[in-house]
């Protein structure tokens, strides 16, 4: 699972598009094997051309992620369907949808609004502006060409751009008339909506696809909205917007199935080849592990929420529960937890008592996306990591006791960089960047001045700066654990990196650096998520589902006077 859709179908029903990791596939109704598309390596949001000949996308060059060397920003580019060069058409910044129109423009969101361009490229013109705090993904030209179909939700937020992972759940699927005119609300609650030849607008309540009929003419729906078909596949992360879901011309509906898979924690040691299984936890959809400074205890997210779980007992307590926290960390003393959270509409940095007995406290309004990386050895401060808008990622200081004090900036983020992590003395502070143009780990003297000195070799994400004194990280796949020897006085020495082990356990869809791991004290044991393997993975591997002829249904179900 990704943030962003990652299938298409062709207009005339004849394949669909889908990506994987290593670029986009062609599928054809009635060959057995998908064909890479060449040259098509960074797609995300793939769309196809009316005559089916090409495939619009969003260059993942530093879109998605906001990690682009010195703040590149993406482009919306085009790929013959048999692949080839890609063809630039215009900038772009954070991706909010696009489709391609029967009058060879392509409609595409942009934080100011929805944007049209030519599909032999040019500078694109904003048709529709956003309103104030308003965000719009997933425009589609109506018949006719004089309305605009999308979803709108509202940003709430203070400054920046807004975070709060739940916010398409409260979107409205709307049409909007052009050049002006008002605004018809289709449905409340919905989001990625199409409207198809046979009279209908569909949409997505989370996994759920609805529909309701609809004159084209009038711009009204003519009857009530229907749940159509359940198991749709919502994007996963901060920036997801949409489902995974797309419907030919000619009624061939395609759409991902399938439910999160439970997750085990269990131990690894170092140099072992097998895991030892925690039997007191039990499997669920567990993310950003961390456990407490005496290794008895461990903090996750799970469901929107943070939790503690006894290793031991398997006791648990829940220590946020407004469905939209995540990222939490220990402080030294394990007394108390900071988090992101977007409860006050933005994601920020919160922090709270680990036993309940205080109510939490917000540390940050900064504006932008506030993800919390780690808590100060001395216990003075956090370091996190903030996306603004439209621009790279940098490394911030924020002081726990005074938290409406200007934070202290520790890396700018030219190039992008986050998942810092302190050495136990505070000399040093390791970090992830891409520099070089691809994820390495880094390490610079805190509070500088002084240089970074690159610890990871050949790639590496999900920094830990253990007590023991390494720094561990991962490989790109996420399939190899790495231990790197490290000595900070009186001057820093850094070894050679060393493989511990290889598996291939959670990593986070979301491309997040967020370590899925930790590590005890002593650098010996290691808390993994381990994900379902041989059978079990494939019964709960997501799958793409082909349903021909759904018009039939379609009407069916949902009759159009």
């Amino acid at each position: 699972m990704t943030q962003r859709p990652v299938v298409a179908t062709i207009p005339d029903g004849r394949g669909f598009l889908y990506q994987a990791r290593d670029g986009l596939y062609l599928r054809s109704i009635g060959e057995l094997e998908a064909r890479l598309i060449p040259g098509a390596t960074d797609a995300i949001d793939p769309f196809v051309s009316p005559d089916g000949q090409w495939v619009g996308y969003f260059s993942a060059r530093g879109v998605l992620d906001q990690r682009a060397v010195d703040g590149v920003s993406g482009q919306l580019r085009k790929i013959s369907i048999s692949g080839g060069s890609p063809v630039v058409l215009c900038a772009v910044s954070i991706p909010l949808g696009a489709s391609w129109a029967a009058d060879d423009t392509i409609l595409f969101g942009q934080h100011t609004g929805i944007m049209r361009v030519s599909a032999n490229g040019g500078v694109p013109e904003l048709v529709v502006p956003a309103g104030e705090n308003e965000e719009m993904y997933g425009p589609q030209l109506m018949p006719g060409g004089r309305a605009v179909l999308f979803s709108v939700t509202t940003r709430a937020m203070r400054a920046g751009f807004a975070a709060r992972p739940n916010r398409w759940d409260d979107a409205q699927v709307v049409v909007q008339p052009l050049p002006s005119g008002p605004r018809t609300v289709v449905a409340n609650g919905g989001m990625d909506p199409r409207y198809l030849s046979s009279g209908h607008v569909v949409y997505t309540v989370r996994d759920t696809l609805f529909g309701v009929p609809f004159d084209a003419d009038r711009l009204v729906a003519t009857g009530g909205a229907r749940p159509l078909v359940q198991g749709v596949q919502q994007p996963v992360g901060v920036f997801a917007a949409a489902s995974n879901y797309d419907i030919s011309d000619d009624g061939t509906l395609v759409f991902i199935s399938g439910a999160a898979p439970k997750r085990s924690l269990v131990w690894r040691r170092r140099n072992a080849t097998t895991d030892e299984p925690i039997a007191a936890i039990p499997p669920d959809a567990y993310e950003d592990p961390r456990l407490s400074p005496d290794a008895s205890r461990v903090l996750v997210t799970r469901a929107g929420d943070i939790w503690i779980y006894d290793i031991a007992s398997g006791r648990s307590s829940r220590v946020t529960r407004d469905g939209v926290s995540l990222m939490g960390v220990w402080d030294p003393a394990g007394a108390q937890i900071a988090y992101s959270s977007s409860a006050g509409g933005n994601l920020e940095a919160w922090v709270t008592a680990a036993d309940g007995s205080a109510q939490p406290r917000q540390l940050t309004r900064l504006g932008g996306e506030i993800h919390v990386d780690s808590w100060s050895p001395d216990g003075r401060s956090l370091t996190v990591h903030r996306h603004a808008t439209d621009g790279p990622v940098g490394i911030l200081i924020v002081p726990i006791e005074h938290a409406d004090r200007e934070p202290d900036v520790f890396v700018e983020g030219k190039p992008s960089a986050e998942g810092a992590d302190f050495s136990t003395d505070m000399r040093y502070v390791s970090y992830l960047s891409i520099e070089t143009g691809r994820r390495e780990i880094y390490v610079r003297p805190y509070p500088g001045p002084g240089g970074q000195v690159t610890v990871s070799v050949g790639g590496g994400q999900e920094p830990v700066w253990s007590p023991n004194g390494e720094v561990f990280y991962r490989s790109l796949n996420g399939d190899r654990m790495f231990g790197v020897a490290t000595a900070t006085a009186p001057i820093l020495k850094v070894g050679a990196p060393a493989m511990l082990f290889e598996a291939p356990y959670y990593i986070s869809p979301t491309g997040s650096p967020r370590p899925q791991y930790d590590v005890t004290p002593d650098g010996q044991r290691f808390l993994m998520i381990a994900t379902a393997r041989g059978a079990d993975a494939f019964a709960a591997r997501p799958r793409i589902v082909v349903v021909q002829n759904w018009y039939e249904e379609l009407r069916r179900l949902l009759p159009v006077n």
